[in-house]
């Protein structure tokens, strides 16, 4: 709460920018926005867009000057060098901006950030960036229990004392502890907290303790702010600051997956990687210079003789100095027609994946997004994604395909393109617990030949709720220590489930893990296999659901009211009023009013157009003025997808899920009604015809 007003008075900033400011900020945003889009969640709106940019560039400085005050007082009165890079950097375009981060450092630099244990810096980033901004990435940050658990079981005795060894003589090629979806820093946070603890590294002094580890953990996300964050956690966990300061932490803003696109935002050749501006611009930074040691530091150098016209400074890197000349002059070039303080930021991070595929390590503990392909916004993100799975064997086809879940992707593709001995190096992943039995989930089961113990963790309940409450963990080519069976099961041994926050020493006890039992014997089903459906997707609610009607006075018409939205893209658009013939306003029976063995007797109502004789009408506008409105905000609103429906009568009818329904009641037929999956199995018999079904 300390920190609220200064977000405001940033979201004024940025309102009031000087002129001079603009251009070079717009640059920034975009910069910042082509990142977001490589993640295929990002806001579709520039509303949207501007108030995330706003949220992560506050966050960004926040977490910067934290790093700031963990350096010590050798760096404490250089704090404006801290946000001098990135594409938060804007804040300082203006004297009015610079004083607001001086407030923003005086409060920064009142406490102690190293005292609390785990991950302190995830509260302050659920306070400012919205829960709906935080679902679209599939973002379910670890409790700090489970992260540890998992870290210890990956992360063994004899690789500690090697890798701890390999470390101190900077021979770290194959060796290391990746997360590739880093999130916070969460699992990084607990692995250094690891290696600290261990009897390597005991007699070493602090700086010597910190560059082993910064030279083992290695973490990557496509969230600009997650690895602000994470890289401040690893910090937080070190005695001191390593030898080379806060270049040496290895955490990347970039696609782990590696995916080309239809515009990379980084041309990865053979002798350089291409650095593309918003305007169109390149820079082809050599290669010999992005492999070097040090490399931020030298391109940092680059840069900033390139924004004070200086010449090419000696000493780069060893390789074609024509190239680094070349490179020079383009950066020249660029600097003087889009501004600084973000290209050095912009080219380590998306450098880092593709050096971390050559150096490759030996250990990963991850928790990957937890995002279905058919939610990606960005088609050519959706595209992409598509021809992966298709390239790593995982598309399951038919009705099963819009549901896959990428988290499968960074499980098989960490392994192919970061492992140093992929048929050995161990692993622990935090998935949803479909991966067990889901019908999206069989072609991974099939391919994954690493996989050598599951743990169910719905007992445990980590997340609070939720779908995140059925989770569970993948052990790659290695089991939990004292557990033999390949599938085991998190059994609560108190009232109380640990929290998100307990360290692992006591959250051990309010838990057991057993072995799991044997599934039940299956037998075909002895209702009519042919006539069971899924119900019809009557979304947007706002668009849909009645809240308020009363009778018109058009004899046959209802004025209706409809009912919010609670989901984006959605959650903007106001109840809407209007006049609907009354036989369009049908009962429509949802999970919620569902309780087991009978249905509520007054469930909720919405608009379908239907005709009991015509079935679901195709064109209802042609009738009702009020419908063409409703289509109108919904063409105005909807995705763009390939599949997704054009109209607002095709979306309530998706694959004529609404078209299948009966219309008008029967004697003697009937419908069962039952959720597709819940905590609590519930089913009710109802007479067919007497109202709509939703798939929700």
């Amino acid at each position: 709460e300390l920190f609220s007003n200064l977000k405001s008075q940033l979201d004024e900033l940025h309102q009031q920018l000087p002129r001079r400011a603009k251009p070079p900020t717009q640059t920034k945003q975009r910069l910042w926005l082509d990142m977001m889009k490589t993640s295929g969640m990002v806001p579709t709106d520039d509303a949207g867009q501007e108030r995330l940019f706003l949220a992560h560039s506050f966050l960004t400085v926040v977490v910067r000057l934290v790093s700031h005050t963990l350096a010590g007082p050798r760096r404490s009165g250089k704090w404006l060098a801290a946000l001098n890079d990135g594409f938060a950097s804007w804040v300082l375009d203006s004297q009015r901006g610079r004083r607001w981060a001086e407030q923003v450092w005086q409060l920064v630099d009142r406490y102690d950030w190293r005292r609390q244990q785990g991950d302190v810096l995830r509260d302050l980033y659920h306070r400012y960036v919205a829960a709906e901004d935080r679902k679209v990435f599939g973002e379910f940050y670890t409790p700090d229990w489970l992260a540890a658990l998992m870290v210890e079981e990956v992360l063994d005795d004899d690789w500690i004392e090697n890798a701890t060894a390999k470390a101190l003589g900077h021979d770290v090629n194959g060796v290391g502890v990746l997360d590739p979806a880093c999130g916070s820093g969460t699992f990084l946070y607990h692995a250094a907290r690891r290696i600290l603890g261990h009897p390597a590294v005991a007699d070493l002094t602090p700086v010597a303790q910190a560059d082993v580890v910064a030279r083992l953990i290695v973490g990557m996300d496509i969230h600009p702010v997650a690895v602000e964050v994470s890289r401040v956690n690893i910090e937080r966990a070190l005695p001191a600051e390593p030898s080379d300061g806060a270049s040496a932490f290895r955490v990347f803003l970039g696609d782990s997956l590696q995916m080309a696109t239809a515009k990379p935002l980084f041309g990865h050749t053979e002798d350089a990687m291409v650095l593309t501006t918003p305007r169109g611009k390149e820079a082809c930074i050599p290669m010999g210079l992005v492999r070097s040691p040090h490399f931020a530091d030298r391109m940092r150098r680059m840069v900033n003789a390139a924004a004070q016209g200086k010449p090419l400074p000696p000493g780069l890197a060893n390789g074609d100095d024509a190239a680094l000349r070349a490179c020079h002059d383009q950066l020249t070039d660029i600097v003087e027609d889009e501004g600084n303080s973000v290209w050095t930021w912009y080219a380590v991070n998306l450098a880092g994946p593709h050096l971390l595929a050559e150096r490759k390590i030996d250990r990963v503990v991850a928790n990957p997004p937890w995002v279905k392909l058919s939610d990606i916004q960005v088609e050519d993100r959706k595209r992409a994604l598509e021809g992966l799975g298709t390239a790593l064997g995982l598309q399951a086809g038919g009705i099963q395909a819009p549901h896959l879940d990428i988290a499968s992707f960074f499980v098989l593709r960490t392994r192919e393109l970061y492992a140093a001995d992929p048929e050995s190096n161990p692993g622990s992943w935090l998935v949803k617990k479909s991966a067990l039995r889901s019908g999206q989930w069989a072609p991974f089961r099939q391919k994954h030949s690493a996989l050598a113990q599951s743990v169910d963790l719905e007992d445990l309940n980590p997340f609070q709720g939720g779908d995140a409450t059925r989770c569970c963990l993948l052990m790659e080519h290695r089991r939990i220590r004292g557990h033999t069976s390949g599938k085991l099961l998190a059994r609560r041994t108190s009232n109380r489930r640990p929290a998100p926050q307990e360290p692992l020493a006591t959250a051990r006890g309010r838990f057991k893990l057993v072995k799991a039992p044997k599934p039940l014997p299956q037998a075909a089903s002895a209702y009519d296999v042919a006539n069971i459906r899924q119900g019809a997707t009557v979304v947007p609610h706002v668009l849909a659901l009645v809240q308020n009607e009363k009778r018109a006075a058009t004899p046959g018409w209802t004025d209706v009211e409809t009912k919010p939205s609670s989901k984006k893209p959605w959650l903007d658009v106001p109840s809407q009023t209007g006049s609907v013939p009354t036989a369009w306003i049908r009962p429509m029976h949802t999970s919620l009013d569902l309780l087991p063995y009978m249905a509520s007797r007054e469930p909720p109502r919405a608009i379908i157009p239907a005709d009991p004789d015509a079935g679901v009408l195709a064109d209802p506008g042609r009738m009702c003025p009020f419908w063409r409105e409703l289509d109108e905000i919904y063409d105005a609103h909807r995705g763009h997808g390939r599949g997704t429906p054009p109209t607002l009568i095709e979306q309530l009818d998706f694959r004529k899920k609404l078209s299948a329904q009966p219309l008008r009641p029967a004697r003697g037929r009937h419908m069962v009604l039952y959720p597709a999956s819940a905590d609590i199995m519930r089913a009710a018999r109802i007479r067919a015809g007497v109202a709509a079904v939703d798939s929700n």
